[in-house]
């Protein structure tokens, strides 16, 4: 199992605990992010990586900041500055100033 692929298996884990925690089904979870039912699962799965378009809906869904989704403070760190260059402010927090 190649790194990037344990990463995203880690992630979607903390992904699944989290939707399982607020008592939603993934078609429940996928409608209120706005993906189809079964990227959801392949995200929860480690089978596909998270978009950046895709990171706050996702975190707000989940009630999650980037830092807790991801489960590092320099990883979200990253993706929200990139994906304020790439598509404007990122409309989640992180636990870092």
């Amino acid at each position: 199992m190649t790194q990037c692929h344990t990463i995203r298996s880690r992630i979607g884990g903390r992904m699944r605990d989290r939707r399982r925690a607020l008592g939603m089904t993934q078609e429940q979870c996928a409608s209120v992010i706005g993906l189809p039912r079964l990227t959801l699962a392949r995200i929860e799965l480690g089978y596909r990586r998270i978009k950046l378009p895709e990171l706050g809906p996702i975190c707000e869904a989940l009630g999650y900041s980037a830092e807790d989704l991801l489960g590092d403070a320099g990883l979200a760190a990253a993706a929200t500055r990139n994906h304020g260059r790439l598509y404007g402010s990122l409309p989640i927090y992180t636990n870092t100033p």
